[in-house]
């Protein structure tokens, strides 16, 4: 079967992967694209991936982890925008105030803590890199 350029014909099969991954709690980790040449067409599929919900992707050659890196890593903006909302968060807790309104986006728990999932990653690319 041939792929098209989004895996349309594999996106049910997909999204399923990533549901059963959050009703279980574990990460859902997509199949990896079979581009040796191509990195562009990598980097593609692996923002089509993190954009369903997947936390990763397999690699099958190391020149595909630079382009996966990119799309699954969280960029500079939301690093800063995850940053101020968990200092929000930390003044919230600091009141004792449950919820906040930044720039007419609300801020809770849920937020606060996806935030921090955030900048951890973030935290952890720079080891890496190092």
């Amino acid at each position: 079967m041939r792929r098209s350029p989004r895996g349309d014909e594999i996106l049910v099969a997909r999204s399923l992967v990533v549901l059963a991954a959050a009703a279980a709690g574990c990460w859902a980790i997509d199949t990896p694209s079979l581009e040796l040449d191509d990195m562009e067409a990598v980097r593609r599929d692996a923002r089509t991936a993190a954009e369903l919900g997947f936390h990763g992707k397999l690699l099958v050659h190391p020149r595909q982890v630079a382009p996966v890196h990119a799309e699954f890593g969280p960029t500079v903006d939301e690093v800063s925008r995850a940053r101020l909302i968990v200092a929000a968060g930390a003044e919230l807790e600091a009141n004792a105030k449950g919820v906040a309104s930044d720039t007419g986006r609300m801020i809770d728990r849920p937020v606060i803590e996806a935030a921090r999932q955030v900048v951890a990653r973030a935290e952890q690319q720079t080891k890496e890199r190092m």
